[in-house]
C-alpha cells in the first residue's frame, strides 16, 4: 500500500516538474531578445550588397557636375549663333555712326547699307528699307530714305471697289490717257532728248508697264497743274518686299516724283512709300489700299520760280491718296533723286508728266491735268 502511495506521488512530481520546465522553457523564448537572430541572420547577408551599392549611389551625383561644367563650354565655342540676335538691338543706333561696316539684322552680313551690294545673300537686304550713310535732308534731322526715320500711321480710305468706272474729268482738263490708245505719250531713251515711240502696253483699256521699255513721258507740257491718274498694284508682286513690290513713280515736269510703291502690308524706308515725295518727304499717313485694288493720286503742283540762276521760290506739291491728304502745302528741296540731295538748277517753267518703269506690272489709268492760272 505504501509502494502504490510512492508511486502515485513520484508520478505527480514528475508530472508537475515537466510542466514546470515546458512553462518555464515557454516564458523564456517569449521574452528572450535574440530570438530575433533568425531575422537578423538574413540581414548581415543583404547589408553587404546594400553597402556595395551606396557608393555607386554617390558617385552618380558627383559626375553630373562634370558633365555640366563642360556643356557651358561648348556653348561658349559657338557665340556665333547668338551673335546676330545680340546685334539686332544695336544696328539701329549703331548704323549711323558706323555706315560702312553696318551690319544686317537679317544676315548678320555687313556692308548691305551701303549702295546696292554686288549680290544679294539674304531676301531682304537692310539697303531696301533704308540707309544709314545717305546725305541729311535739307532743314530735317533724318537722312535721305533714313532706315531710322518714323513710318507714318496706317488709314482706311472709303472706296467703292476696284470695278467701278473711273470718274469723269473736268471739262477744262487736258486728257492724257483715256484707255483708247497711247497717242499723247512718248518714251524715254537712254536720256530725256532720245524719244521713241510708246513702248508701254495696252491692256483692257489701261496703261501697263512693260519692263526694261523705259519711261513714258507725255508730249504735253505742263507748269502749274492739278494732275490726276489713278494706278492698280499688280498681284503678281506680293511674295517680293520693299520697294520690289508694285513699285513705279509719277513725275512732274519730269522731275519731281510722287512714289507709287504697293504699301498694303509692306515695309520700307518711310521717304520712299506711296503717298511720299520721293527722297525727301513721308506721307502724313499710310493711305494705301489693298494690293490689286485701283488707287488715286491727286496732286496740286506749284512749279518752282526762279530769277536767272537764282531760286526765289521753291516748289510746293499738295497731294491725295485715295481721297486722303498725305502732303499740305509742302516745300520740295529741288528734283528727287535716289539717295541723293535735291539740288535746284534753273529749268523751263513747264514739263512733261512721267511714268516711271521700275520693272513691275503696275497700270495706270484715267489720266489728266488741269493747268491752273493763279490769276483767273
Amino acid at each position: 500500500m505504501s509502494q502504490r502511495i510512492s508511486n502515485t506521488v513520484r508520478t505527480i512530481a514528475g508530472g508537475l516538474i515537466g510542466l514546470a520546465l515546458a512553462s518555464a522553457s515557454g516564458a523564456a523564448w517569449a521574452q528572450d531578445p535574440v530570438a530575433p537572430p533568425v531575422v537578423e541572420s538574413p540581414q548581415p547577408a543583404t547589408e553587404p550588397p546594400a553597402a556595395s551599392e551606396q557608393p555607386p549611389a554617390e558617385t552618380p551625383p558627383a559626375e553630373p557636375p562634370a558633365v555640366e561644367a563642360s556643356q557651358p563650354e561648348k556653348t561658349e565655342e559657338s557665340p556665333s549663333q547668338e551673335t546676330p540676335p545680340a546685334s539686332d538691338t544695336q544696328d539701329d543706333a549703331s548704323a549711323p555712326a558706323e555706315a560702312p561696316s553696318a551690319t544686317d539684322p537679317t544676315t548678320g552680313t555687313t556692308d548691305h547699307v551701303v549702295p546696292d551690294p554686288p549680290s544679294d545673300p539674304g531676301p531682304q537686304p537692310l539697303a531696301s528699307v533704308g540707309y544709314a550713310d545717305t546725305p541729311e535732308i535739307q532743314g530735317s534731322p533724318w537722312r535721305i530714305h533714313d532706315l531710322n526715320r518714323p513710318r507714318p500711321r496706317s488709314v482706311t480710305p472709303q472706296y467703292q471697289g476696284d470695278a467701278g468706272v473711273p470718274g469723269a474729268p473736268p471739262s477744262d482738263a487736258v486728257i492724257l490717257f483715256d484707255g483708247k490708245d497711247l497717242s499723247r505719250w512718248r518714251t524715254w531713251g537712254e536720256s530725256s532728248s532720245e524719244q521713241l515711240p510708246a513702248q508701254w502696253t495696252l491692256v483692257d483699256g489701261c496703261l501697263e508697264v512693260k519692263p526694261g521699255a523705259g519711261r513714258l513721258v507725255s508730249i504735253d507740257t505742263f507748269g502749274d497743274c492739278q494732275l490726276h491718274l489713278e494706278f492698280q498694284c499688280p498681284l503678281t508682286d506680293v511674295d517680293k518686299q520693299s520697294q520690289e513690290r508694285g513699285n513705279s513713280g509719277v513725275f512732274v515736269m519730269g522731275l519731281y516724283e510722287f512714289q507709287v510703291l504697293d504699301m498694303f502690308e509692306n515695309f520700307t524706308y518711310a521717304d520712299g512709300q506711296v503717298g511720299a515725295i520721293y527722297a525727301q518727304e513721308p506721307p502724313l499717313v499710310n493711305a494705301a489700299l489693298p494690293t490689286g485694288v485701283w488707287q488715286s493720286y491727286d496732286i496740286i503742283f506749284e512749279t518752282p520760280r526762279f530769277d536767272g540762276e537764282q531760286l526765289i521760290k521753291p516748289a510746293i506739291a499738295t497731294v491725295l491718296l485715295n481721297g486722303v491728304l498725305v502732303q499740305n502745302h509742302r516745300e520740295l528741296h529741288g528734283p528727287t533723286r535716289h539717295k541723293t540731295p535735291g539740288l535746284y538748277r534753273p529749268h523751263p517753267p513747264g514739263g512733261p508728266i512721267m511714268l516711271q518703269d521700275h520693272g513691275s506690272l503696275v497700270r495706270y489709268r484715267n489720266i489728266w491735268v488741269r493747268p491752273l492760272r493763279w490769276d483767273d
